[in-house]
């Protein structure tokens, strides 16, 4: 974020963190998966990013501290599956991803919130077709987290938020014998803005009434490779 500056804190503790999980994995074969899951994450002495609430030079900073404690815990799933199981007209394409819902919870005195960076929720998914008599390969990925406290307010100012953005990146590859391959990669070309904001309502989502804070222009990244390998 465009502050003036990021003020560190030398009484800060290190956190700890215990990690409780149980998971179901399965795999059918020709390279297949299936996966569902449940976490539990307890946090002692967490540090959270935080809105300084002392000015420096008339403009506000970005610091660190210690919340007391804090718990994290979901659900989560991940799959990759070959189509051609559908259908064999299909036998070059694959589908793959990943979900996770989640809740966090920090504890103040007399009141909690979410955990300071975590998303309650993310999707990451993909289609991808590879075919070895053409030497062609296409891969098509989505993401997609959700809103997040990106600096924790204090009495004066609102909790700052991250805004989700929906991202999709695309890659072509085309081998050329045994030995070259040229890649094009095309990401976040949906090129949505990043925008940070004052959560003023009790809805966590980027509606109207909320403060923008940082709005930034984003610009699809298009990356062109060729590889030859001598040996």
């Amino acid at each position: 974020m465009n502050f003036v500056s990021i003020t560190g804190n030398d009484s800060l503790k290190s956190g700890t963190v215990q990690n409780f999980d149980v998971r179901f994995e399965t795999y059918p074969g020709d390279g297949q998966s299936f996966s569902v899951g449940a976490f539990v994450k307890n946090f002692k002495n967490p540090i959270e990013q935080i809105v300084s609430p002392v000015l420096l030079n008339g403009n506000r900073s970005i610091g660190y501290l210690n919340a007391k404690e804090a718990s994290v815990y979901g659900v989560e799933a991940e799959f990759r599956f070959k189509l051609r199981k559908l259908n064999h007209s299909l036998k070059n394409f694959q589908a793959y991803g990943n979900a996770t819902i989640i809740g966090s919870q920090v504890k103040l005195d007399s009141l909690t919130r979410p955990m300071q960076g975590q998303a309650p929720y993310s999707i990451n998914t993909g289609l991808l077709y590879s075919s070895r008599k053409t030497g062609y390969s296409i891969s098509l990925n989505y993401n997609l987290v959700g809103p997040r406290i990106s600096a924790v307010g204090n009495s004066t100012y609102p909790d700052f938020y991250e805004k989700q953005r929906h991202v999709f990146d695309i890659q072509l590859a085309k081998t050329f014998g045994k030995r070259t391959e040229f890649k094009l990669n095309v990401g976040d070309l949906f090129a949505q803005d990043l925008v940070i904001y004052q959560n003023n309502d009790a809805n966590k989502n980027f509606s109207k009434s909320d403060n923008v804070v940082n709005r930034y222009k984003m610009a699809p990244l298009i990356i062109t490779t060729l590889t030859y390998r001598l040996n």
